[in-house]
């Protein structure tokens, strides 16, 4: 079992997130500790303007870990400082759309905050289930607001199923465990 008492986050400039991101303060401290804990690299979907990215990449600092970032527009990160450009050494931006790119490597842990559709969600878990060992971070779970029922209603039947196993739920961003014997595709 994991343990999930994490230290406070000291380096980590919050006040971003509510201009850059739909992270609350909570979902904000538990996203940077949980990536802080794991020691491979992160496929992020669902970039907007850098606001998630950030608070990852913070997390990775001075590590040689990379951030893998998809998002279907190149849009400039807003949520980035003059100050922050060394974080852009562990970034790999790509402009692409999360159904239909080809991973090409296997990732320790997913973050998972693009269109919260059922449908989409359900193609992107298909075209990256393979490509995940360990960590899946859903945003949105249990949120009524963008079509977001079905990050609830997907996550809610691979626990149900044995996929994953819930590691933490704070506010709306869901952490959870690959179940590496059971292969949904």
């Amino acid at each position: 079992n994991r343990k999930l008492e994490w230290s406070g986050i000291s380096n980590v400039d919050t006040t971003f997130s509510s201009k850059y991101t739909l992270l609350t303060t909570a979902e904000v401290h538990s996203l940077y500790n949980f990536i802080k804990s794991t020691k491979g690299s992160i496929v992020e979907l669902g970039r907007l303007h850098g606001g998630s990215t950030k608070i990852i990449l913070k997390a990775l600092e001075n590590t040689s870990r990379e951030l893998y970032s998809i998002d279907i527009t190149d849009r400039p990160l807003l949520a980035f400082y003059p100050e922050d450009k060394k974080l852009y050494n562990n970034l790999v931006k790509i402009t692409a759309n999360s159904i239909t790119y080809k991973p090409t490597k296997i990732y320790e842990t997913i973050f998972i905050d693009s269109n919260h559709s059922y449908q989409h969600i359900s193609k992107e878990l298909k075209n990256w289930w393979n490509s995940i060992y360990k960590y899946f971070i859903f945003h949105d779970y249990r949120n009524k607001t963008y079509r977001s029922e079905g990050v609830k209603i997907i996550v809610d039947y691979l626990i149900k199923e044995n996929y994953l196993k819930k590691i933490s739920l704070t506010d709306t961003l869901y952490i959870a465990e690959k179940n590496n014997e059971n292969n949904l595709f």
